[in-house]
């Protein structure tokens, strides 16, 4: 998905770039800097998705959850919520 959306961004450079009108300059612009957002939110998205995954273990770990009883059911209560 990453790539197809580099692909489309590079496309959308070269459409800003090009001698085409005014209107679709204007619309290649906010098309690109959506396509920039939605990337950066899909990358953090991952990075979210790994972190969450190293924690999975370390809280459902029995000496972590008498330790930490709070934090191990708050974790529980989201991780059952997602």
């Amino acid at each position: 998905m990453t790539q197809l959306l580099d692909e489309n961004t590079q496309s959308l450079q070269a459409m800003k770039n090009g001698e085409i009108s005014q209107l679709i300059k204007d619309q290649a612009k906010n098309l690109c800097t959506q396509i920039e957002t939605f990337s950066c939110v899909i990358e953090l998205w991952v990075k979210f998705q790994k972190i969450w995954m190293e924690l999975e273990p370390v809280f459902n770990s029995e000496d972590i959850k008498q330790q930490l009883k709070a934090e191990s059911t708050t974790f529980e209560q989201k991780n059952k919520w997602w």
